[in-house]
């Protein structure tokens, strides 16, 4: 997640979306004042050789704690922090309502049915067959973002992006934030997915049902409609 304090927006970052290299591309642009959280070990790397701003302030101010906060502090002897997934509803609990208010709040999503098969790849690198990955429930654990931006089915950021249409969001975030040059984003996690295939290609119409069903949320708000099975 981004917060910046120089042009002004929160970045929720979700889940199979690109999000890692949107969020490598957003940190190109902020100040010394943002917030901005690290990343894991591999894209930590890829961040210094491409000579990113580095992760900062991500240490949430002592004036916005409550009780439990300084309990656990005490407990555990680390300060709270922002992390990369946090969702819309723990960044407003720790940042106060002018800058909740009045800054742009935005996250990507994805076709549920392409998102599923990504995260299948990313969480299990094909060792467990996707049926299973999908019918356990751990697809809708692991890639329903909606719970993020959407707390108590209720939408609270600004815009929800497509990530389908991500060169024309990158295109109105540049002009929203009045940069010079359209906004680039460096390639992160590409080669992990191994067949690249359409999911109407991959999936059982029984499977792209179940995914419907599970993440109906997300469908609804986005306007993504399935496509038949071809196999």
């Amino acid at each position: 997640m981004i917060i910046s304090e120089k042009h002004q927006f929160i970045f929720i970052k979700t889940r199979k979306t690109a999000g890692t290299s949107i969020e490598l591309g957003l940190a190109k642009i902020c100040g010394d004042k943002g917030v901005i959280t690290p990343l894991g070990n591999r894209d930590e790397v890829l961040r210094t050789e491409l000579g990113i701003r580095a992760p900062q302030n991500f240490n949430i101010p002592i004036e916005n704690y409550g009780v439990m906060d300084y309990l656990k502090v005490v407990l555990t002897l680390k300060p709270r922090q922002f992390y990369n997934h946090n969702g819309a509803v723990r960044i407003k609990g720790y940042t106060n309502d002018e800058k909740w208010n009045g800054f742009y709040k935005f996250a990507f999503d994805r076709n549920p049915w392409d998102k599923v098969i990504s995260s299948y790849w990313f969480a299990t690198r094909g060792k467990i067959r996707l049926e299973e990955y999908i019918t356990s429930g751990e697809a809708k654990e692991n890639a329903f973002n909606f719970p993020l931006y959407a707390p108590n089915g209720k939408v609270i950021v600004d815009k929800v992006y497509r990530y389908e249409d991500l060169q024309n969001s990158l295109n109105d975030l540049s002009v929203r934030f009045g940069l010079e040059q359209p906004m680039e984003l460096p390639r992160a996690k590409g080669n992990i997915r191994k067949d690249k295939r359409p999911y109407e290609e991959v999936l059982t119409d029984e499977l792209i049902q179940i995914i419907g069903e599970e993440f109906n949320d997300e469908i609804k708000l986005l306007g993504y409609k399935p496509k038949k099975s071809k196999l």
